[in-house]
């Protein structure tokens, strides 16, 4: 667990990598069981709001929240380079769903989801920029979860610490 996150005494303890992926997995899964309709007509909030509600059951004691904005009381903003730019600034940030204790610094999943076709946008260099060890986030995981038709219906690709994970 990072050294900069405050623990109230009524925090959960930090799940480990392995942990964290099980539980998207299992999420996952049951978004595809239940709510495949959606993943081909629906709009994408409506996707990860259904999403967050089977992460809700795989995280107790944590909050998961979905565009959720704000941090501590201030907007949401995380330093990286947007649209091709080879100058990195200060963006506003919105992530599609996030796990976290809510009034705190512990900050555990940060998750960008997109249906097959949506353009991913700056989603990957977002993720990275949460995942870093520095600044006001400090997200211990990112995940980019695209979903598909066909015999692969979700590719996940993880982050922390600024990079990606090889899987």
């Amino acid at each position: 667990m990072p050294e900069s996150h405050t623990e109230p005494d009524w925090c959960p303890d930090w799940p480990d990598e392995s942990a964290v992926r099980a539980r998207l997995a299992r999420s996952i899964e049951r978004l595809l069981d239940h709510d495949e309709y959606l993943l081909v007509h629906g709009h994408e909030q409506a996707i990860t709001h259904r999403l967050a509600m089977y992460l809700q059951d795989e995280f107790p004691g944590w909050h998961v929240d979905v565009e959720y904005h704000t941090n501590l009381g201030t907007r949401k903003e995380l330093h990286y380079n947007r649209d091709g730019s080879e100058v990195a600034e200060d963006h506003g940030v919105r992530p599609d769903i996030i796990i976290h204790q809510r009034g705190t610094t512990r900050n555990l999943l940060a998750i960008e989801a997109k249906r097959q076709g949506q353009p991913t946008g700056n989603d990957v260099e977002k993720l990275k920029a949460a995942t870093r060890n520095e600044g006001p986030l400090e997200y211990q995981y990112g995940v980019q979860v695209e979903f598909f038709s066909g015999p692969e219906p979700a590719r996940c690709r993880w982050f922390q610490a600024g990079e990606k994970i090889v899987s």
